[in-house]
């Protein structure tokens, strides 16, 4: 018998949560009461145990996303039982194709020359739009003033995680005098964008 995994209300307020982290894979089996993820609320992060043994078939949800509470999100049981029609539900229910099992707003769409240029505007790639986050790593973007869709997600599926930030930040930020920040944030210059220059700069002074 095979069944789903769903995303747990541990809250009264709670009517969603992030998956943080899968404890096993697919194909592993999994005892009961044996902590199969860990996910995040607005307040904390929790482990959750599975409530039945079985082989783990089916991973729905990548870490970092975000899902209702009661959605599925796995599907669990028999090794050998037939599931296709499981997961076409599954998807159904998380608005994600039957095909690629991404949701369809993230589904990259062409953009007509003509269209665009009568915008007035230039439109946003759909991948770069929806990018994946996880929560902590959005917070800490906030926290550094960095633009997380410059950032290289090295989370499963390309999610951007905490660390990715932080890294991108020590990275790419340039030293600069008060005085200097001021004036190009008053001019709109990117000072990540001239980290480059900076250092070749640097190295030329020290050689002359």
């Amino acid at each position: 018998m095979v069944e789903y995994v769903i995303m747990p209300k541990l809250g009264f307020n709670m009517d969603k949560g992030t998956l943080l982290k899968w404890r096993k894979k697919e194909g592993d089996f999994v005892k009961e009461q044996e902590v199969l993820f860990e996910i995040e609320t607005d307040k904390t992060v929790m482990e959750v145990e599975t409530q039945t043994s079985g082989s783990l078939r089916k991973i729905l949800v990548a870490e970092g996303e975000e899902v209702p509470v009661t959605l599925p999100i796995a599907i669990i049981g028999d090794k050998d039982e037939d599931i296709i029609k499981m997961i076409e539900e599954a998807y159904q229910k998380l608005g994600k194709t039957k095909i690629t099992g991404k949701k369809e707003f993230e589904i990259d769409k062409e953009v007509s020359p003509v269209t665009e240029e009568k915008s007035g505007m230039k439109l946003k790639n759909q991948k770069e739009e929806f990018k994946k986050i996880s929560p902590g790593a959005r917070r800490k973007a906030k926290e550094l003033s960095v633009e997380v869709h410059l950032v290289e997600g090295s989370g499963p599926g390309g999610v951007v995680i905490e660390k990715d930030v932080v890294s991108y930040y020590q990275n790419y930020r340039v030293k600069v005098s008060p005085v200097a920040q001021k004036i190009a944030e008053k001019v709109g210059i990117d000072l990540g964008a001239i980290k480059g220059d900076w250092h070749r700069w640097k190295g030329n002074k020290k050689r002359s």
